[in-house]
């Protein structure tokens, strides 16, 4: 079981940093608090604007450490599919898994993904807010709250 929540949290750190970003990611920032990426001008996007972001695109993205990576394809009509890839050492080490899932956007411009890893028998819920600062999408646990985690990935790798 140890493997497995080890797997659930480099997914979940990809997804956390880089689930808006679509087509050709490469460049993750560090990390910051949302207070940091506000005090900086970020902007809160709508629902509109994270459609537009997201709908009809594809994911492809690696977790800060390297060891998972995610190739998903948004469909415009909330379902997504794709692989989730895990690398490294240890028993859960080089191996595929089909993903599968839902994905909306709600009123209020929160982004939420329902997630099934078929192969490893996982399923996740993650939602996330988006800002953009600069050229940075921004995501965050929270909208308000000024100490919650936020991961950016540079606009200019949204194709």
């Amino acid at each position: 079981m140890g493997g497995m929540k080890t797997i659930r949290q480099r997914v979940l750190s990809a997804l956390l940093l880089g689930t808006a970003c679509v087509v050709g990611c490469s460049s993750l920032t560090r990390i910051r608090t949302l207070g940091e990426v506000l005090d900086q001008g970020a902007v809160h996007q709508n629902k509109e604007q994270v459609l537009a972001m997201i709908e009809g695109k594809r994911l492809r993205t690696g977790s800060p450490d390297g060891r998972s990576w995610l190739d998903l394809d948004f469909n415009p009509d909330g379902n997504f599919a794709g692989t989730v890839r895990s690398f490294g050492t240890g028993p859960m080490s080089d191996r595929t898994s089909a993903a599968d899932g839902t994905w909306r956007v709600e009123d209020n411009g929160r982004w939420c993904v329902d997630i099934a890893m078929r192969d490893w028998s996982m399923k996740e819920r993650r939602c996330f807010h988006v800002f953009m600062l600069g050229n940075e999408m921004v995501l965050a646990g929270s909208a308000t709250n000024r100490d919650a985690k936020a991961g950016a990935k540079a606009r200019s790798d949204l194709k």
